[in-house]
C-alpha cells in the first residue's frame, strides 16, 4: 500500500449548504463543498463525496485523508476538531484549497506461473505437437523412448491471464452513467485473484449506488483477511460481500445531496428536486419543484451487481437484478457457445414472484406490466420490476432483497475463453450467444470490452433511448493441470431451475423460466411503450391521489 500528498481546490457550490459542526448518527460531518467527514483514529478522513458536488469535481475521493485546510496544516490530537473548525470559518461562497493523504494500490502484475506460462506457452504447444506424433507412432523421440510429458501449471495460478473494462453512458439518463465497474488483480501468498464487478444504478441517484459499491471495494481488497477469506470459502465470502454492500448502498440514503437534477431521456424535460422534510415514516423526501403541484418522492434507489472472484481454476460468481455473467466457450471446431451465469431477478419471474408471496404474504402485488407494488397506503405509488437489488431502504420491507444467485465453476480445458460481467445495457440487445461470437472475432484483445459495449448500443432498436453499457472481460488464458471440471454448484431456487433445464436438455446455454417468460411479456406487448425504454426504474404513480397525466404517472424518476 502506497500514499500520495495531492492538493485540491475546491470551488464553491452554486447555492452551498452550511457546514454542520456535529456530527450525525453515523459520525459524519457535512461540508458547504460536496463532501462528508468522519474521524479515524483523530484524523479527518473523506467518508462520503457527492458525486455531483464541487468535491468530486476536485477530484477527491472517499478514504482521502485530510492534511490542510487553506495552507494550515492539522496537527494535534484533535485533527478532526480542527479541520470541522477551519472549514466551518471559511465563507461558503469562496474557493478552499485542501490538502490531503490518498492511499493507493500498487498497480498489480502477473503472477509468477501466469508470466512464466506466458513466455514459454509457444515451446508447450511445440512439445504438444510432437507428444501426440510420438504417441500415435508417427515420429519417435531421437534418442530415447520416453514420453514428453508437459509441464504441470502451479495450482496456485489464476486461470485469468487478462482482463479489460469498458463503460460508455447512453442517452436515458442525460450525460449521468449510472453503470460502475470494478476488476483488479490481486497477490496473495496463496496465489493471485482476479476480482471483477459490475454495477448498474436505477432510480434517482442510481449512479450513488454503483460509486459507492465500488468504493467500498477499492477499501477492502488491500485488507488481507478479506482476500483471505474469499480464497478459504469463495461461496461464503460471496454472500457476506452482498451484505455488505448493501448496507454501504443503504447508507447512501442517509447522505443525499440537498439538490438534485435528472435529465431525463430525449425529448424530456429535466426535473428538479429539493430535499424537504415530511416527518412520519420517510423524515425527508424529495419534492419535484420543476411540477406543479410538486410531486413528493421517496427516497429509495439502489444497483443491481455481478461480481465474481477467480483463484486458480475456481470461478465464483455472484449476481442479483438484471446484471449478467457469462462464460463464453469456443468449440473445437472454430463455433462458439455460451452459459449465462446470472439468471434475472425480476417481477415478471414465476420464481421470484413465489419467494416474495412465501416470504412477505400480502406485503405487495405483481402488475400484469412486469412490476412489483407494495400493498401499502403511502407507497402504492411507488413499484419497481427489480426482485433483487442493492440497496431500496424502503422496498426492502416488501421483497426486494439483496441476497444472490451465486455460483462456482471449475474452470478446465481449452474451450472456455472468456468470462463477462455487464449490465443490462449489453445483455437487452446482445444474447449470450451473440457476446461469445463478438469476443471470438474480435482481434485486438485490449479492445474486447470496448467492441461489445459499442456493438451493444448499436444494436439498440429504440434508438430514441439507449441505455449505458459496461463490460467486464476476463480472458481465461491459462490451462489447467486438472483435466476435469465439475458442474454448476448453485445456491438458489432460480438458479436451481436453470440447472434442472440444463441437465434435461443436456445443452449448456438453455434459458430458465424467468428469461421465457421475460421474452413472452415483451411477444405481447405487455410492457407499455414508454415504460419498454427503461423498465426497471422505479416509477411514481400519483393517479390515486392527483389528476396527473397517466404517462408522466408510470414515468421512471
Amino acid at each position: 500500500m502506497e500514499t500520495q500528498e495531492l492538493e485540491f481546490k475546491l470551488s464553491p457550490s452554486a447555492e452551498p449548504a452550511e457546514i454542520s459542526t456535529e456530527p450525525n448518527e453515523q459520525g459524519l460531518v457535512a461540508t458547504a463543498w460536496g463532501f462528508c467527514l468522519k474521524e479515524e483514529e483523530g484524523n479527518a478522513v473523506v467518508e462520503l463525496v457527492d458525486p455531483l458536488g464541487p468535491a468530486a469535481n476536485a477530484g477527491l475521493a472517499t478514504g482521502d485523508v485530510l492534511l490542510h485546510i487553506n495552507g494550515k496544516r492539522l496537527d494535534g490530537e484533535r485533527r478532526m476538531a480542527t479541520a470541522v473548525s477551519q472549514l466551518a470559518s471559511v465563507d461558503a461562497g469562496q474557493d478552499v484549497a485542501i490538502g490531503a493523504l490518498r492511499r493507493t494500490t500498487s498497480p498489480r502484475k502477473a503472477g509468477k506461473w501466469t508470466r512464466m506460462f506466458s513466455k514459454l506457452r509457444p515451446k508447450f504447444t511445440s512439445f504438444a505437437a510432437k507428444k501426440k506424433r510420438y504417441d500415435d507412432g508417427s515420429a519417435s523421440p531421437k534418442g530415447s523412448k520416453k514420453k514428453l510429458l508437459l509441464p504441470a501449471i502451479d495450482e496456485g495460478s489464476c486461470a485469468v491471464s487478462e482482463f479489460f473494462s469498458f463503460s460508455r453512458h447512453g442517452n436515458k439518463h442525460g450525460e449521468i452513467n449510472q453503470d460502475a465497474m470494478f476488476c483488479e488483480r490481486i497477490q496473495t501468498v496463496k496465489g493471485d485473484v482476479v476480482l471483477g464487478c459490475v454495477f448498474d444504478g436505477h432510480g434517482i441517484l442510481g449512479e450513488q449506488a454503483s460509486i459507492a459499491a465500488v468504493n467500498y471495494l477499492k477499501e477492502m481488497v488491500g485488507k488481507k483477511s478479506f482476500m483471505e477469506k474469499a480464497i478459504e470459502d469463495p461461496k461464503t465470502w460471496m454472500a457476506h460481500l452482498f451484505r455488505d454492500l448493501n448496507n454501504r448502498v443503504l447508507k447512501e440514503h442517509s447522505n443525499v445531496p440537498s439538490k438534485y437534477t435528472y435529465p431525463g431521456r430525449p425529448g424530456k424535460e429535466p426535473k428538479h428536486y429539493e430535499l424537504a422534510k415530511v416527518g412520519g415514516r420517510f423524515g425527508i423526501v424529495y419534492k419535484c419543484v420543476s411540477q406543479d403541484p410538486a410531486l413528493e418522492v421517496p427516497i429509495d434507489f439502489g444497483c443491481t451487481a455481478a461480481i465474481a472472484i477467480v483463484h486458480g481454476d475456481t470461478l465464483t460468481t455472484g449476481c442479483c437484478g438484471d446484471a449478467g455473467a457469462i462464460l463464453c466457450i469456443r468449440n473445437k471446431d472454430g463455433t462458439t457457445d455460451a452459459l449465462k451465469m446470472s439468471p434475472l431477478h425480476k417481477a415478471s419471474s414465476m420464481s421470484e414472484q413465489s419467494r416474495i408471496k412465501k416470504d412477505y404474504p400480502g406485503k405487495a402485488h405483481f402488475t400484469p406490466d412486469g412490476y412489483i407494488e407494495p400493498e401499502d397506503a403511502e407507497l402504492d405509488q411507488f413499484s419497481i420490476q427489480l426482485t433483487r437489488s442493492l440497496g431500496h431502504k424502503l422496498l426492502r420491507d416488501f421483497g426486494v432483497t439483496h441476497e444472490p444467485d451465486i455460483r462456482q465453476r471449475e474452470l478446465s480445458g481449452n474451450d472456455k475463453f472468456a468470462l463477462v460481467l455487464c449490465s443490462d445495457g449489453v445483455t437487452d440487445d446482445l444474447q449470450p450467444k451473440d457476446i461469445a461470437d463478438t469476443l471470438n472475432k474480435c482481434e485486438n484483445l485490449s479492445q474486447c470490452a470496448e467492441t461489445l459495449v459499442k456493438c451493444a448500443q448499436e444494436q439498440n432498436t429504440e434508438r430514441t433511448v439507449v441505455d449505458d453499457c459496461t463490460a467486464v472481460v476476463m480472458i481465461l488464458g491459462v490451462e489447467s493441470n486438472k483435466q476435469t471440471g465439475k458442474p454448476d454448484e448453485i445456491t438458489s431456487e432460480a438458479g436451481s431451475a436453470l440447472e434442472n433445464m440444463q441437465n434435461k436438455e443436456g445443452k449448456s446455454n438453455e434459458q430458465p423460466q424467468e428469461v421465457l417468460d421475460d421474452k413472452a411479456s415483451k411477444e405481447k406487448n405487455i410492457v407499455p411503450q414508454d415504460e419498454k425504454e427503461d423498465n426497471k426504474e422505479p416509477r411514481y404513480d400519483k393517479s390515486k391521489e392527483e389528476n396527473n397525466e397517466q404517462s408522466d404517472n408510470k414515468e421512471a424518476e
